[in-house]
């Protein structure tokens, strides 16, 4: 992967880890004992969300939401992936 297409990328990912850093007071990694399914409702969940945002930045933040969850999700499928190959 070149060097570019990250730094294209790395203001939004910044922007990520900055709004899962501020609600890990509140949520932790909770997420990594979640299965699957239940990463998959949650991403779900959040595309509804932002399929009902009322304003651009509402829908903006849902993003950043669906973007959260679904890196999580990578990271558990991953996971299983590797368990598998043991």
């Amino acid at each position: 992967m070149s060097i570019k297409y990250i730094e294209y990328f790395l203001p939004i990912i910044k922007e990520c880890g900055d709004k899962y850093k501020s609600k890990f007071g509140k949520y932790g990694e909770s997420w990594k004992s979640m299965s699957i399914e239940e990463l998959q409702q949650k991403l779900q969940e959040e595309m509804e969300e932002w399929g009902n945002s009322g304003t651009r930045e509402e829908d903006y933040d849902e993003l950043i939401d669906i973007i959260n969850v679904s890196l999580m999700l990578a990271v558990r499928y991953k996971k299983t992936l590797l368990e598998l190959k043991d």
